[in-house]
């Protein structure tokens, strides 16, 4: 059971005993399964690996200095479900049929443009849906780097700082993690590392 976080803290759930912690200092890397659906390689082309990647890359930034790093390990092309009405139905067509196999997480990137989410990520920590915004490329990576927070045990902006990237209202280019956020995503970074220790 994962331990509880600090009565002072507002960042989310600490999933790494800090014991585990102390002998695998990390770095680490988290796998990616990229799946993209037929909108997005209509909306691609030729170019719909290369884009996806750009996003995971991007998306890496975020995470680097916590010594994270982002690393897609299978690209796929889905059937999303057509006229969905929210990503949340996108999700649980993800979760039912597509598995991370060998990948710490898989992430399913739709350019269907039905409801107002940007992004969602299942409790399970493993699958993520991130909408592509056709009028703000750039928030594709922002909306992936929160959505793999959240995966990472991080809950949505409840703390005192602005401009964090765990906000969940009105995504920004500015934004960053916060200082409560940083130190949860440090200490959780090694997470599916953690879960592949315990089933060995």
């Amino acid at each position: 059971m994962p331990a509880a976080v600090p009565a002072d803290t507002y960042a989310g759930q600490v999933l790494v005993p800090a014991e585990w912690r102390r002998t695998h200092p990390g770095p680490y890397t988290i796998t990616i399964s990229v799946l993209v659906d037929d909108e997005w390689v209509t909306r691609f082309g030729a170019d719909a690996q290369k884009q996806a990647y750009a996003i995971v890359a991007a998306a890496n930034q975020y995470f680097e200095p916590a010594a994270i790093k982002l690393r897609p390990a299978l690209y796929a092309i889905w059937q999303s479900q057509d006229g969905a009405s929210s990503l949340q139905q996108l999700l649980d067509q993800v979760d039912g049929s597509h598995h991370p196999s060998s990948a710490d997480i898989t992430v399913a990137l739709t350019a269907q443009y039905s409801g107002p989410e940007g992004g969602i990520a299942h409790p399970d920590h493993r699958h993520i849906v991130v909408k592509h915004h056709p009028y703000r490329p750039d928030h594709d990576a922002f909306v992936l780097a929160h959505e793999i927070g959240h995966a990472l045990g991080l809950s949505h902006h409840h703390c005192p700082h602005e401009y964090c990237l765990m906000s969940d209202h009105a995504y920004d280019p500015r934004q960053h993690w916060c200082p409560d956020h940083y130190r949860l995503l440090e200490e959780n970074g090694g997470y599916f590392q953690y879960l592949s220790s315990l089933s060995a």
